[in-house]
């Protein structure tokens, strides 16, 4: 088995739109699809799953669930995975609301990034995500109450700032003037090698806007010109011409 199966858990992304509604159905959910696939793809009875995962409990029920689960994914619907430790933390412990919506959002970034170590997003998408949808068009159309509370300034940059400096491996930087923000995974790119890297492509972008920015005006500066020789005579030029002769 690889080590990257034995340490996480796949799930849709559409099962967090039920987290803080039923956080006990939400994880079990999550659970029961995990426990699915990886059975599925390993080939594993249900006692090597239950000693694996160190659960407990009806596995042939979850297997069933999950199994359900799977069947409903929609199309093209992300697929996150979970730390099983974090998974069994935030299950089996009371969370405040802030940091199951915490939790949510760093889910919501590592859909973004898939297997990218880094990519450009915006904080809404972020948070879109964090609530189970997959695009803004889905969120709009069923958008929960507590996108409407959490979506401002203050709270998403405090929410990114606790991930940030937090044992959650994501970081994000964005600079003046840019629009949207990097999100990046901290074992696979460190700040300083994003920062340079979004820099560098910031300078070729402004050096080719600038460029074609030259273009532009030279060709307004050159049709003016033509349009200036081109010019029709005036009936006083014409007038002017024939007493000269």
């Amino acid at each position: 088995m690889e080590e990257l199966q034995k340490r996480y858990f796949q799930f849709p992304l559409f099962l967090l739109r039920s987290l803080f509604v039923d956080k006990a159905k939400c994880f079990n959910d999550i659970l029961s699809y995990g426990v699915f696939v990886f059975a599925k793809n390993n080939e594993l009875d249900e006692n090597e799953i239950s000693e694996y995962f160190g659960i407990e409990g009806n596995y042939s029920r979850a297997y069933e669930k999950g199994k359900a689960i799977a069947e409903q994914i929609p199309v093209k619907e992300p697929i996150p995975m979970i730390d099983k430790d974090k998974l069994f933390e935030y299950q089996n412990n009371e969370k405040s609301e802030f940091e199951l919506l915490k939790f949510a959002v760093t889910i919501g970034m590592k859909s973004i990034l898939g297997t990218k170590p880094y990519c450009k997003t915006t904080k809404e998408m972020i948070f879109c995500r964090a609530f189970g949808f997959k695009n803004m068009h889905e969120l709009e159309e069923s958008t929960p109450k507590l996108f409407v509370k959490y979506f401002n300034r203050w709270q998403t940059d405090k929410i990114l700032n606790e991930i940030e400096i937090e044992n959650w491996n994501l970081f994000r930087y964005s600079s003046k003037n840019m629009r949207g923000i990097y999100i990046a995974k901290k074992r696979k790119i460190s700040l300083e090698k994003l920062i340079e890297m979004v820099e560098e492509k910031n300078k070729k972008r402004k050096i080719e806007e600038l460029k074609n920015e030259k273009i532009r005006l030279r060709e307004l500066a050159l049709e003016r010109l033509n349009t200036t020789t081109k010019r029709p005579r005036s009936d006083h030029e014409a007038t002017t011409e024939q007493h000269l002769k």
